[in-house]
């Protein structure tokens, strides 16, 4: 059964000092749990997972950015905060103040997306937080024949533009990144075979994925995460990583990086 905390809700004795906590990204990505996690002591080991780059072809993308600042475009909806990561690069190079994308509402889905939205977009006025794709496309209440921009990475299988169709809304999914397997960082799958790794902490769907790829990639396989605590930002992360077999330990009742980091803290102490 996981646990739960809420941020600031760590007991004073709880500690990660002496104890090495895997993050599946590097030391640099948008919201990271590492400043946290190295307050309260960790060892931090990095394992970057997911590298984004841009569409083959970026015209389609900027066409459809331009329209939503021309207020063509009732929703704007972002699946992965990778795809508000990408959007707003591409903001900034076709020099569109962020200001003219507010003639859209915004539907983000999962909690690091989300923050990704409030921090680089800078939008405050986002759906409530879901934990499925129909629930968020149901929270929408899309009117008939509203114009729905949904930016995916290249070759997605997602659902979404099937699920806002059944609404009979003109979706618009447009390829805003690629997405291929990280590199770099610890060398992870040696800490894990021999034991050296305490806690990992995974922050998003793709940060599960993208892990699950390299790990096996680099000749690893999920089972060396065994005896290793688990740690998912919130519930859709964890739904994700349950899905590839990992047993998840931890998921913070407050979905954010300081919230994880205590959560997982608390149970290390305490186990």
């Amino acid at each position: 059964m996981a646990i739960s905390a809420t941020a600031g809700s760590a007991p004073k004795s709880a500690s990660l000092a002496g104890l090495r906590v895997a993050l599946a990204r590097s030391a640099e990505e948008f919201n990271s749990p590492a400043p946290h996690l190295r307050a309260l002591g960790a060892e931090l080991a990095y394992y970057p997972c997911l590298e984004l780059l841009p569409p083959d072809n970026l015209a389609e993308l900027d066409r459809c950015l331009h329209e939503c600042a021309a207020a063509n475009i009732d929703w704007l909806v972002f699946t992965t905060a990778s795809s508000v990561i990408a959007v707003a690069e591409r903001l900034e190079a076709l020099n569109l103040a962020q200001p003219n994308l507010k003639c859209a509402r915004i539907a983000a889905y999962g909690s690091n997306t989300r923050a990704a939205v409030h921090d680089l977009l800078h939008f405050d006025e986002i759906l409530p937080e879901t934990y499925s794709h129909h629930e968020l496309v149901k929270a929408m209440k899309l009117a008939p024949g509203a114009r729905v921009l949904v930016p995916l990475p290249a070759g997605t299988r997602a659902d979404w533009p099937v699920i806002m169709a059944d609404y009979k809304a003109q979706v618009v999914p447009v390829t805003a990144y690629r997405a291929v397997m990280g590199q770099g960082g610890h060398e992870l799958p040696a800490m894990l075979w021999s034991g050296d790794v305490d806690g990992i902490v995974f922050t998003s769907e793709d940060n599960v994925r993208y892990f699950s790829k390299r790990l096996k990639y680099e000749g690893g396989s999920l089972s060396m995460l065994d005896d290793v605590t688990v740690a998912c930002i919130d519930p859709q992360t964890a739904a994700a990583a349950r899905s590839l077999g990992l047993r998840v330990t931890v998921v913070p009742h407050t979905h954010s990086p300081r919230a994880l980091a205590e959560a997982l803290a608390t149970h290390l102490t305490t186990r």
